[in-house]
């Protein structure tokens, strides 16, 4: 039988991360001697690289020019590149812990069986009630996401329809939030990643698309001079930090990487593809944020994505649809790891049910969690500052301070780890917590002195 030494012997061979390649699992070793695989689509090495970029790739980030527009440029760029750095090394950290206790027997079943997701992961290491604070971390972060992509979506329809109206169809947000559910509940009822593959790559391509055309908009009005004449704002130290919140969740799929590498077709190299795909949103981040700021400048923090900027035309409207459509393709991916944790439940997974009955319950779940949703998305006030309130609650946990404690854990503890990784490890935690603090402080302020 494994034991917490037998994982301490397995990660300690790295002397940073304390990750062995034989840590990733295979699909070969994820059985126990009397179990039997049961057969599910797996994602192909593309696959896994264009489900971890969709992840992180929803609408945040044409909320980082406003995130500009406070910190500064330089301070915007500093603070996105280390919290994805950061955030990199502890999700490869995660996925490692995973591997580790992936190998070690169930203490229900003594039998090897593969950990398929964080909340399977933290009831591992700390029973049922590391579940439940990790299931309440989760929601926060995937509820989050979900209520952006509508709100983002609302927001834009209503502009457009305003304009090209001539004012006379205004102030329909509400009812295009509802609207949405003919799109998301037929797209929510997709019950797995890998077929989801090819809905990210369609709202990847419009993205990237309407990234393209944003960025050759914005350099045309800086080439012409016809940008806000206003100084440049270099680095805001206070600022930067009161901002680490909204930074966190711009990178708010890293509590779905498990479940990634457990549909991965070749899990050992399921890491790569993720640190990857990081490296492509962070450039794709910095370089659309950097030229809309240079354009717009303090401007871009009077609103809540950088697009309600662009004067209504046919260019501007083809680049909001787009922004659009790659909202409505993540909504999908995020809240399908909120169903997963739901449908856990023994209500969903009685075997005296028929196949029609499970189906019954499973599909009127997510319709009522769609739901649920969508009547948040129509009362949440200021969403920048929501998000980072809810960045600083969830992401925070998820991404900075729950992977190092998880891996201290599986090495026995502290003591046993060197001291370079052990130091490193309670700084994550720390940034983890004054991140979380100072951004909820800083965000609440906001919302109460009304700004």
């Amino acid at each position: 039988m494994a034991s917490n030494t037998d994982i301490t012997t397995q990660q300690q061979s790295s002397p940073f991360l304390g990750i062995n390649s034989k840590d990733q699992v295979s699909d070969s070793s994820l059985l126990g001697p009397h179990n039997t695989a049961k057969v599910v689509a797996k994602s192909s090495n593309v696959q896994s690289y264009i489900n971890s970029i969709k992840i992180f790739l929803g609408n945040v980030y044409l909320t980082i020019p406003s995130v500009f527009s406070s910190t500064g440029w330089l301070g915007g760029i500093c603070l996105y590149t280390l919290v994805a750095i950061l955030n990199t090394y502890t999700m490869t950290q995660i996925l490692s812990v995973a591997a580790a206790y992936s190998r070690k027997p169930d203490p229900d079943t003594l039998e090897q069986r593969e950990v398929k997701s964080y909340t399977d992961l933290s009831e591992r290491i700390h029973g049922k009630r590391g579940k439940y604070l990790v299931i309440m971390f989760m929601f926060i972060v995937q509820f989050s996401c979900c209520v952006g992509y509508l709100y983002f979506v609302a927001l834009i329809f209503d502009d457009i329809v305003c304009d090209q109206t001539n004012g006379r169809v205004c102030g329909y947000k509400t009812e295009y939030k509802q609207l949405m559910l003919v799109v998301t509940i037929p797209l929510s009822l997709v019950k797995s990643y890998t077929y989801l593959s090819y809905v990210s790559m369609c709202g990847i391509a419009c993205a990237l698309s309407g990234a393209i055309m944003m960025v050759g908009y914005c350099s045309d009005k800086l080439i012409k001079g016809d940008y806000v004449h206003e100084e440049l704002k270099f680095f805001d130290p206070l600022q930067f930090f009161g901002y680490i919140g909204i930074a966190m969740f711009s990178f708010e799929g890293n509590g779905i990487v498990i479940n990634l590498q457990a549909e991965a077709q070749n899990k050992k190299r399921y890491p790569s593809h993720l640190r990857f795909a990081v490296l492509t949103i962070i450039i794709w981040y910095m370089i659309l944020s950097t030229v809309c700021y240079a354009t717009y400048r303090g401007t871009a923090g009077s609103v809540d994505y950088i697009t309600q900027l662009l004067p209504i035309g046919p260019l501007t409207i083809a680049i909001n649809l787009l922004f659009c459509v790659n909202a409505i393709t993540s909504y999908p991916v995020q809240i399908l790891c909120a169903f997963e944790i739901v449908e856990e439940l023994t209500f969903f997974n009685n075997p005296s049910d028929s196949k029609v009955l499970k189906n019954v319950k499973l599909y009127t779940e997510r319709v009522l969690f769609i739901l649920v949703v969508t009547m948040a998305a129509i009362v949440i006030p200021k969403f920048v500052d929501f998000l980072n309130i809810s960045g600083s609650l969830g992401s925070a946990a998820l991404g900075f301070i729950l992977p190092p404690l998880y891996h201290m854990k599986s090495v026995g503890g502290i003591k046993n780890m060197p001291k370079h990784i052990a130091a490193f490890n309670v700084f994550l935690i720390f940034f983890g917590v004054f991140g979380a603090i100072y951004s909820l402080y800083n965000s609440i302020s906001k919302l109460v002195n009304g700004k």
